[in-house]
């Protein structure tokens, strides 16, 4: 066949199916290049001639916005073809469906193929290579004529007859193969699909359930018609705006044809040609003043008011007038910005436009910026007062206004000059003079500095610096232009900038704050800064191809009325504040200055005070009378600084001060010394710092929680059948109502399982996250190993599904607790824990179906977790489990590792591309679980969306609850049923919150008897003898032990606060154990050796004291040694921030408790038979009094641990809530026993008077104390 020059590759309308393209050269291929050359630019034909850029050399080429085209053979298989190669094949192409069968709503498979013969072939060949394969007729002709590809000049072909009547070689030829779909059909339709041979397949009695689509044998070489839910255009005219003036036949066929690449959302460049702009403004003809200096410049010029007219290059006539407005720097031209991550998609009916990592290219535009909009001189512009405070151009004095503010409270001031020496060397300097403490902590900030400087909130969403601030104006050239186009012009180039953690307003701002010259009329920046990321959400495509500055693009995305977000957590930003505090009240007695400065400062300034936007709006709603103010210093603690300042300086507004005159006399009062209340909140987090991770609400302890254990059933498949009523109805128990069954968002109940539409639907990215624990043996050599295994199966399990779903492995991120570097032990078990994140992401969005897709990936997960145990090369990891984990405790397990110890190993496999597929599914259970609805009112959620529900207690992370429009939330049944099952101390019914209610109430009350027995105590010198030494012990531990019980209930957001207190607990506890074992020998000591009559020495109080310690820091010691070797964790925190493993909780907290009790049981056994049998004992009430105390000692407190224990294996009752309020009243009977005695109140007593008679009678009363204990005749003195 003769071969024919000159022509290229293209596509038919997909409408017109049945329309036969003529066998012809381009009509007018003058216009048609012409039309593409002014919207691209010299450079995108391989053909130079065709350009006509013979005369224009120095014009720079490919520098256009249009996509970059090849002129080697590979560009049919990449399909990035220049539109004159393609045409020098004289082939035209169309996207053709190669589908088979197919199911309705199903998205086609479409491919570029040519589907006629030339015009000079035979009449039989244009039969056979046309001849319909559509849905109206039989399956059996798609069959038969399958599609082919040729190895010899790349192009695809409708059947083999279309491929031999275009020359092509039946040796060259590849037949294309089936692909059928068994996911929308029966196995045995798939399997006897699959297994007829084409001749059955191709008789129409065959049944046809599954569907089917012709596919090539080589997918990579052929490219494939891209898919009407990644572009919007397909065809021309779309918009409505292509001129009848500029139609072209040719280019309307291009815009139909299958050539490629993409350009934005158009299905190529000559669609992107055929569907202008709407706009009725004139295209400029106008280039930059500079752009003559070259004569490349003068050429572009030339160019652009000469070369033909293009509505698609708008705001410009053409490209040539786009390439004359760059920046020419060194004989590159360049716009004015770059941007290193730009997308523009579609999403959800908009079309998202998105600039991450902005920065201006070079400064000139910037510097003509201030050029044109300089209105005055540096000679006119005014001297910097630093005592004058300019808001919102009302004027204010300083000084004035900081000596109100210090009369009231103590002010912290960075500029002491602006106060009356008298108070400055008295203020504190205790405070941040730079400016970014706005944007760390704005209660660092020093008073002055925040009245100064200008601040405000950027789109209602974070803060950023508005104007300029401090003296700048001395030898900066156009500072005064600069300050205008920050304060008075901040719609212009409205981007807001970063540079040294502080937010700008927009260029300007960060100018006139920063350090910068204007060198030879060139604009030097001396300062980084980076510019926010931004965002359009437009209803449509909006002209951004020929845009040269950042201005330009938000003019286009204003003109569009697009809407318009910006980036605020990279870097991070500090939120604006809330406005909802009050401002003045406006008492006529008020100070005006302090009224208008309450109103005109920004709420981002300060922190609120009391209710009101800030301290000022406070101190001008008090009016300003104190009847009879002291004026005067008392005590002799005052400075003479502050007796003066007392003195001179007028009367506060505040009426934290009353009944002193101002600040300065309530602080020489030594009734006030050291620490005096000025009214000072404690302000939240957010206030000072922003929006931060709050801790959470007060959750009352319950003994249970640390001395109990589960009861529920191991099989989790009965609780449910106990609770559900029927599939759509479920009872809730814990608060006797019945709640609906529903499903995570778009599936639905299907004999009792939450499923998936089986419907082909868009397919974005997948995220897992999972968490693996285990022991190592073995040659191990070091961590990597581990990693490398597990590295290994991840892989594996996903190779297939990759291949087979067209998802490549996108991340791939493994953090271990154990060393990469140093080698772990031979022979020993080594424990480990490990968190991964996995993202499988498709090559492009892809529409399959869902609920198919889905279960493949919970099928590879179910494989990996079913993993327990992996031989790898000569070591092998035994008993190893691997489990879900939220993302939340994914990102913290990170953190602990990296932080907690150096010794800790990651893998991370990562492609940077920012993926489209947006928002990334995680997968998860609770994507398949049955959900359960839980209204407003039933649960609390903090700042950092941590849902905390009521009854049953459970907390739940981002991620592991979905929000509903009534703003309910509905979270996995299972997470009900494992929060909610009587008899366990997880359950937070109405009377486990009662008895944690009480738990706290006695707790509390029992924490202050035992802070006032330890000051008894420790005041009374002869109270202090060994045996009061000792129960000084057991007070500090119990102490301690509750107060960290009660403390450790609400710290388990925190992981690494959580395991220290935890670890605290466990030894408390012990210590506490210890130290009732040690008074129960001591007593027993005594009296086993009451006739020998021993002497008790410091030495054996020491003894006592390393034995309370010394256990316990042991027993601490191996569990975490132990733990780190078995799980790989220290064994503490999680859910209780105590012992997390039960197995440690029974035998290294409650088997102690239980031998503490026999040894003091047994004990007290003996000493009460020693009493009964010796006469000298009985014949002592003073010994059996003290013996007696003990005894209520042991009974209410030691003894009592193992009935605690025992409540904890029962359902809450009346039993519960006995032994909870004896054990958490420890503190109270101790009080009672110890403190509250008649011998104890009368050394009390007794040390009130020495104090007062002095040091003589102290001697006397002592020994009068001696010499009574020693008729007494009694040994209970050294107990």
């Amino acid at each position: 066949m003769e071969s024919v020059q000159n022509s290229w590759f293209g596509v038919v309308l997909i409408g017109f199916l049945q329309h036969r393209l003529c066998w012809a050269d381009l009509s007018d291929p003058r216009d048609f290049y012409q039309q593409y050359v002014s919207v691209c630019g010299f450079g995108y034909l391989c053909n130079k001639g065709l350009e006509n850029s013979a005369s224009f050399e120095d014009v720079p080429t490919k520098i256009g916005p249009c996509p970059p085209c090849a002129c080697d053979d590979e560009c049919f298989t990449r399909n990035d073809c220049c539109p004159d190669v393609l045409y020098e094949d004289k082939v035209w192409t169309q996207c053709w469906s190669t589908d088979i069968f197919t199911f309705p709503g199903l998205e086609s498979n479409m491919y570029p193929l040519i589907k006629q013969c030339p015009t000079e072939a035979v009449k039989e060949d244009h039969l056979l290579c046309s001849e319909s394969t559509d849905f109206s007729f039989p399956p059996i002709y798609r069959y038969r004529y399958v599609p082919v590809s040729s190895n010899r000049t790349r192009f695809s072909y409708k059947n083999i007859y279309c491929a031999l009547c275009n020359g092509e070689n039946a040796r060259d030829l590849e037949k294309w193969e089936i692909s059928t779909s068994k996911e929308v059909c029966s196995k045995t339709s798939y399997l006897r699909q699959i297994s007829f041979p084409y001749d059955m397949l191709a008789d129409y009695k065959a049944p046809k359930l599954c569907p089917a689509w012709h596919v090539p044998k080589w997918p990579t070489k052929v490219p494939r018609c891209e898919s009407s839910e990644r572009v919007r255009f397909t065809r021309c005219n779309v918009t409505g705006t292509w001129q009848k003036k500029a139609y072209s036949v040719d280019i309307e066929r291009a815009c139909l044809s299958g050539y490629g690449p993409v350009f934005r959302l158009y299905s190529n460049i000559f669609c992107f040609i055929c569907n202008p702009p709407y706009t009725d403004a004139l295209l400029l003809p106008l280039c930059r003043r500079d752009i003559r200096e070259t004569s490349a410049g003068a050429q572009i010029e030339h160019l652009c008011k000469n070369y033909e007219s293009s509505a698609v290059t708008y705001p410009y006539k053409n490209v040539f007038c786009y390439l004359c407005n760059l920046i020419n720097l060194n004989g590159v031209f360049r716009k004015s910005f770059t941007v290193s991550e730009h997308h523009e998609f579609l999403y959800q009916g908009s079309v998202l436009y998105t600039y991450e990592n902005v920065a201006l290219s070079h400064t000139q535009d910037l510097y003509q910026q201030i050029i044109r909009h300089s209105r005055i001189t540096d000679a006119e512009i005014s001297d910097y007062d630093p005592d004058s405070l300019i808001l919102n151009g009302r004027g204010f004095n300083l000084s004035s206004v900081l000596l109100t503010k210090i009369l009231s409270t103590p002010t912290k001031i960075c500029n002491k000059n602006l106060l009356p020496k008298s108070v400055q060397n008295i203020v504190s300097q205790d405070c941040s003079c730079d400016p970014s403490c706005f944007f760390r902590n704005k209660c660092s900030c020093c008073v002055d500095v925040a009245l100064s400087y200008p601040l405000g909130c950027f789109d209602n969403s974070f803060v950023v610096t508005n104007g300029c601030y401090g003296n700048k104006t001395g030898n900066l050239p156009y500072f005064s232009t600069i300050k205008s186009l920050c304060e008075d012009f901040p719609q212009l180039d409205k981007v807001p900038v970063h540079s040294d953690g502080i937010d700008y307003q927009n260029l300007f701002c960060f100018l006139c704050n920063s350090n910068y010259d204007i060198v030879n009329n060139t604009l030097m920046m001396f300062s980084k800064y980076v510019m926010r990321g931004f965002m359009f959400r437009c209803r449509d495509v909006i002209p951004i191809s020929y845009s040269v500055s950042v201005a330009n693009l938000f003019k286009h995305a204003h003109d569009s009325n697009c809407i318009i977000t910006f980036d605020g957590k990279t870097p991070q930003s500090r939120a604006c504040a809330t406005q909802y505090f009050s401002t003045c009240d406006g008492f006529p007695t008020s100070n005006p200055d302090l009224s208008e400065i309450c109103h005109l400062t920004s709420y981002d300034n300060f922190p609120s005070y009391a209710y009101y936007k800030n301290e000022f709006c406070y101190l001008c709603s008090r009016e300003q009378f104190i009847e009879n103010p002291k004026e005067n210093c008392s005590g002799n603690n005052a400075s003479l600084e502050l007796e003066e300042a007392c003195r001179d300086l007028p009367l506060s507004y505040s009426p934290n001060v009353h009944p002193y005159k101002n600040s300065f006399c309530k602080m020489c009062d030594s009734k006030c010394l050291p620490d005096c209340d000025f009214g000072f909140e404690n302000r939240d987090l957010d206030e000072c710092f922003g929006k931060v991770t709050a801790i959470g609400i007060i959750d009352p302890p319950s003994l249970r929680g640390i001395f109990g254990m589960s009861t529920r059933e191991s099989d989790d498949s009965k609780p449910i059948q106990n609770h559900q009523v029927n599939e759509t109805l479920f009872f809730d128990e814990a608060n006797n109502i019945y709640r609906p069954i529903s499903c995570y968002s778009g599936r639905y109940l299907n004999n009792g399982s939450c499923v998936l539409p089986s419907k082909k639907n868009k397919a974005g990215e997948y995220a897992i996250f999972a968490e693996s624990t285990g022991k190592v043996s073995g040659d191990l050599g070091n961590g990597w190993n581990i990693l490398n295994a597990l590295k290994k199966i991840f892989i594996k399990e996903l190779s297939v599904f990759e291949r087979r779903e067209f998802y490549t492995l996108r991340v791939l991120k493994m953090f271990a607790n154990i060393s990469c570097v140093d080698d772990l032990p031979n022979d020993v078990w080594t424990g480990f824990r490990i968190s991964t994140k996995i993202v499988v992401s498709p090559g492009d969005v892809i529409f399959t179906d869902i609920s198919r897709l889905e279960n493949k990936l919970f099928q590879i997960v179910d494989i990996i977790q079913s993993k327990s145990r992996i031989i790898f090369q000569n070591f092998y990891i035994e008993n190893m489990t691997t489990n879900e984990i939220n993302i939340f405790k994914y990102m913290k397990s990170n953190i602990d590792f990296s932080m907690v110890s150096k010794n800790h190993c990651e893998y991370s496999l990562e492609n940077t591309r920012l993926s489209i597929h947006s928002p990334v599914t995680v997968l998860a259970n609770i994507l398949k679980c049955k959900h359960i609805q839980f209204g407003p009112e039933e649960y609390i959620m903090d700042s950092s969306g941590i849902a905390t529900v009521l009854s049953p207690a459970v907390k739940l992370l981002p991620g592991e609850y979905v929000t509903l429009a009534s703003n309910s939330i509905s979270f996995c049944i299972d997470v009900y049923l494992a929060s909610y099952n009587p008899g366990t101390f997880g359950n937070l019914s109405k009377k486990d919150e009662i008895l944690r209610w009480v738990t706290l109430s006695t707790t509390l009350l029992s924490l202050i008897c035992l802070f006032m027995t330890f000051i008894v105590y420790c005041t009374i010198s002869s109270l202090q003898t060994l045996p009061g030494k000792n129960l000084m012990v057991l007070v500090l531990n119990l102490f301690l032990a509750q107060f960290f019980f009660i403390m450790g209930n609400n710290m388990t957001e925190n992981n690494l606060v959580c395991v220290v207190l935890g670890i605290l607990q466990h030894f408390l506890w012990l210590s506490m154990l210890c130290s009732f074992t040690v008074y129960s020998f001591h007593t027993f000591k005594v009296f086993h050796t009451l006739n020998s009559r021993p002497t008790f020495t410091a030495q054996l109080f020491r003894k006592y004291l390393a034995i309370t310690y010394l256990i316990p820091t042991i027993v601490v010691a191996i569990t975490i040694t132990v733990s780190f070797i078995y799980f790989g964790n220290s064994g503490y925190g999680k859910e209780v921030c105590f012992l997390s493993n039960l197995n440690f909780r029974i035998g290294v907290f409650l088997v102690p408790i239980i031998l503490s009790v026999i040894v003091n049981l047994s004990l007290l056994l003996w000493t009460m038979g020693k009493i009964v049998s010796t006469k000298q004992i009985k014949s002592s009430n003073h010994e059996r009094s003290n013996f007696t105390i003990f005894l209520k000692l042991f009974a209410l407190s030691g003894g009592l641990w193992g009935l605690q224990i025992v409540d904890g294996f029962f359902n809450i009752s009346v039993f519960s809530y006995l032994i909870s309020i004896l054990n958490c009243l420890q503190g109270v009977f101790i009080f009672v026993s110890f403190v509250l005695n008649k011998r104890t109140i009368q050394l009390i007593v007794s040390f009130k008077k020495q104090e007062g008679l002095g040091e003589e009678s102290t001697t006397n009363n002592y020994t009068g104390d001696e010499r009574q204990q020693n008729t007494d005749s009694t040994r209970t003195t050294r107990i």
